[in-house]
């Protein structure tokens, strides 16, 4: 099974085709036939379901967009601290072990994620993302990366 980055999970897992109590009855009311569609049949993530439209394969080298996309979602997770399970940055609760997180401390722990995106990067490189925020009307972004800009 090749494994594939989950763009629904944020996790690299496998994919198979979901097949159930429909395609048996399909099966068994067109006599055997309907068995030919079963490849046709769209892959979806094992882990939450999610169709493989959108994923992007794990590739072995480190250019490229599909890559830049997999390190910027990578980091909008957290382990439970509880279950150590992967969970979204912002989730007040883990949704495997029920454990509830204060919010100020989430909230903190947001804005220092965000904060360490921007550290390694050059001026010039932080002007072009701003430029780029404020053309995609992302002004929550563009204001962080002002922020970071005046902190230099």
């Amino acid at each position: 099974m090749q494994e594939k980055y989950c763009s629904n999970c944020g996790r690299n897992t496998g994919h198979k085709r979901a097949i159930g109590w429909g395609t048996f009855f399909a099966v068994l009311i067109t006599g055997g036939f309907w068995f030919l569609a079963i490849p046709f049949y769209p892959k979806r993530c094992i882990m939450c379901g999610g169709t493989t439209v959108g994923h992007i394969t794990k590739s072995a080298d480190h250019s490229g967009t599909s890559n830049d996309a997999l390190i910027n979602s990578k980091d909008q997770f957290k382990k439970c601290p509880l279950c150590a399970e992967d969970i979204k940055l912002e989730a007040l609760k883990c949704r495997y072990c029920s454990e509830e997180f204060d919010p100020d401390a989430v909230a903190e722990e947001i804005e220092s994620q965000s904060a360490d995106i921007y550290k390694g990067k050059t001026l010039s490189e932080l002007n072009t993302l701003l430029d780029e925020a404020v053309a995609n009307e992302d002004y929550e972004k563009a204001a962080k990366i002002r922020d970071e800009i005046s902190k230099r």
